[in-house]
């Protein structure tokens, strides 16, 4: 099947790599796309002339003259053409299937590209008609010595050759586009199999228009097969940015076509130009614009409802929006990934994925237009879903181009998906340039977990953005890790282990599923593993807060005094409870700033209370003052731990706090700027009274802060 990207750029190589400052001639492989990449050149030859050349320069003249009537159209094409020729001026290897036949050496390499470049580059809007042949003087000066050293048995292959089979394919090109009724780009993605032989024939032609050139080809046993494999290495080194210059260098040399053939009647509307988040001249997914069409037809009925039927009429359009936007952003990206020396490499199709970003954008820009506004319109994400048994290192690759399309359309994350494991990457911040996200992993062994059994392979996770390592983020990556045989293990105490010189620092995860969910701010290698803490003090509460203190523990969230030691009756520090919530909440921001004079970059605590501050969780004595050490009343810790489950899930405080509050004698006392903090925490049995009081102002002890702890994370699943 034809895809739609190759043929638009591949024709359009064709076209622009006429005398309009041309892109380079077979570009994008448009043997092998038509069909015809098997297929033996033709044996029919004959010789160029200086009246061939005449004609097809006068022909060409003619497009050009065309083409400067063409709003933006010689620009288009100059974009095209100079995008394509930096390509392959940065990877020479692109033209290696034709050149290592010819047998040549690095520097005669550079000397074919250049040729190559030139010949396909013939500007007339900078040569006069009658200087032509000046011209091609010129680069017979610059190239004949190479051409004729290819061989003794073809010694008088001239630059004239070569620029006339060049000019003949871009004449028997254009002549299709009226063969074919061509109108736009969108009508080369459904070539009939006559359409392909017609493409055959133009390019076979052109070939065989030149005796000389022909020989070469037969000496060298140059076949249609490796013209095609010159196509696929452009292919795999073109960008967004490109395939989208080249489709607007496509249709600008349509509308020329036209209006040399008398065809311009203005009903067809050519895109030419456009870029950045509107993706100009992608083609939307026909799910959008059919959605679009239809919220037309809604804005009418919305402006004579009354506001239950405009709330209604809404509802099924987000709905609606819903399905679409859920439908588009599920990506079967296996069919992007190649292996390379055992690695498996994600490599997405530029123009494909930029028409679902384009159709996702859109989706809630139409709803924006009938007033759907803030939470109502659908989160925008993408998930690549790469596929299973895959070798165990993986790399996605997403283009510079595509991550500024991503985030111009207001998609907020992309989602790998690779063997089980998922990776939410935040677009924005830190990834906002050309993304390469690398996994490898490896079998859990003793050594690596200190004896503690393994519940998960050991996973290296890397990141680039712009091809410059990124270990830290503002916006934490959220990895969801998939899960070995838990026969034996206790879930509650499985954690995700940071391995940093050959110890473990626990860092928490969420058991959902078949998996461990942990939001990561710093990059490393990971393990899951069964964390059983022990402590020998805790029999003194065992009963109501023992679970908690194991679980917690477990987690990373809290540690002991000393090994083996809980001291479960202390007080706990208001440093200690900010470090508890955010590690147990999954919560780490290490871009995370505080300004409290008491609190030093390098204290160990800093970070936490910094993530706890910004997300408004916890604030500080004063403005000014944190006081890390002091101790932290039993009405502070509940009020945090509401702000905490805000933070996480989006729950507030929306109860009756009075009579939450009533069950309470000593209610009056608790401050005002905390009692809806305690009321919520109350109504969720996070946090409950002794004796009919609560007892706000007293200090909490590291037990109370385990338990209070333990039950909003089992609330918050």
């Amino acid at each position: 099947m034809l895809r739609k990207k190759w043929i638009i750029s591949t024709v359009a190589a064709s076209l622009a790599a006429s005398a309009f400052a041309g892109i380079p001639l077979s570009s994008k492989g448009l043997a092998e796309k038509a069909g015809f990449a098997s297929v033996a050149f033709a044996s029919a030859a004959s010789v160029t002339t200086d009246t061939q050349l005449d004609d097809l320069f006068a022909e060409l003249q003619t497009y050009y003259e065309a083409l400067k009537s063409v709003e933006g159209g010689i620009q288009a094409a100059v974009a095209a053409r100079a995008d394509l020729v930096a390509i392959l001026n940065e990877n020479p290897a692109i033209l290696a299937p034709v050149t290592d036949k010819l047998n040549l050496t690095p520097a005669d390499k550079a000397v074919f590209r250049a040729l190559f470049e030139d010949a396909a580059s013939v500007d007339l809007s900078s040569i006069e008609a009658a200087d032509w042949q000046g011209y091609l003087d010129r680069l017979q000066d610059k190239y004949g010595g190479f051409l004729n050293g290819l061989d003794s048995s073809i010694n008088d292959l001239t630059v004239s050759d070569v620029v006339q089979v060049v000019l003949a394919l871009q004449a028997n090109v254009f002549d299709l586009i009226g063969d074919l009724d061509i109108e736009s780009a969108d009508d080369l993605l459904d070539l009939s199999d006559s359409q392909k032989d017609a493409l055959k024939t133009a390019v076979s032609d052109a070939v065989n228009s030149n005796a000389k050139v022909k020989a070469v080809f037969t000496h060298y046993e140059i076949g249609y097969s490796d013209v095609a494999q010159v196509g696929q290495n452009l292919r795999d080194n073109l960008n967004f940015s490109t395939l989208r210059n080249v489709r607007n260098a496509l249709n600008a040399f349509i509308a020329a076509y036209n209006k040399v053939n008398g065809d311009d009647d203005g009903d067809g509307e050519i895109i030419i130009g456009g870029g950045g988040g509107d993706l100009g001249g992608i083609e939307l997914p026909k799910s959008v614009t059919a959605f679009e069409s239809e919220m037309e037809g809604l804005a009418a009925k919305l402006a004579a409802a009354s506001p239950a039927e405009k709330a209604a009429l809404l509802a099924e359009a987000v709905k609606k929006a819903q399905a679409i936007v859920d439908s588009l952003s599920n990506v079967n990206a296996a069919k992007y990934v190649s292996i390379n020396n055992g690695q498996a490499v994600l490599k997405l199709d530029d123009e494909a994925i930029g028409s679902i970003l384009a159709g996702l954008g859109k989706v809630n820009e139409v709803l924006k237009s009938l007033g759907v506004t803030g939470a109502e319109l659908p989160k925008l994400s993408l998930k690549l879903d790469l596929g299973s048994g895959l070798p165990n290192s993986v790399a996605a690759n997403l283009s510079d181009d595509l991550v500024k399309a991503a985030i111009a359309n207001g998609v907020t994350e992309v989602q790998v998906v690779e063997n089980g494991l998922k990776a939410s990457l935040p677009l924005g911040g830190e990834l906002n340039g050309a993304i390469s996200f690398g996994v490898q992993t490896h079998q859990a062994d003793p050594a690596v977990t200190g004896g503690l059994q393994s519940a998960s392979g050991v996973y290296d996770f890397t990141l680039a953005v712009n091809g410059k390592p990124v270990t830290s983020f503002s916006t934490p990556i959220v990895v969801s890790i998939p899960l070995g045989s838990l026969d034996g293990l206790d879930q509650e105490l499985l954690s995700v282990a940071k391995i940093v010189d050959g110890k473990l620092l626990f860092q928490g995860g969420r058991v959902q599923g078949h998996s461990i969910v942990e939001a990561r701010d710093t990059f490393s290698s990971y393990v899951v593993v069964e964390n059983k803490v022990t402590f020998s003090d805790i029999a003194s509460v065992e009963a109501w807060a023992g679970r908690a203190i194991q679980v917690i523990a477990a987690k990373g969230a809290i540690e002991g005094k000393s090994e083996g030691v809980f001291a479960p009756k202390d007080q706990i520090t208001r440093a200690e409870f900010a470090k508890m919530l955010i590690r147990a909440f999954d919560l780490e921001n290490g871009a995370a700033k505080e300004n409290f004079n008491d609190v030093n970059s390098g204290d160990w605590f800093a970070s936490y209370v910094a993530a706890a501050a910004k997300l408004g969780i916890i604030n500080g004595r004063t403005a000014t003052e944190f006081a890390p050490n002091a101790t932290i009343t039993r009405a502070e810790m509940a009020t945090m731990i509401a702000r905490t489950l805000k933070a996480v899930q989006g729950s507030a405080a929306a109860v009756n706090t009075d009579n939450v509050l009533a069950q309470f004698a000593d209610a009056s006392s608790i401050s005002s700027a905390l009692k809806d903090g305690v009321a919520y925490a109350a109504s969720q049995g996070i946090v409950e009274g002794s004796g009919g009081k609560f007892r706000p102002k007293d200090s909490a002890t590291r037990a109370e802060a385990a338990a209070m702890i333990y039950r909003a994370y089992t609330s918050a699943e």
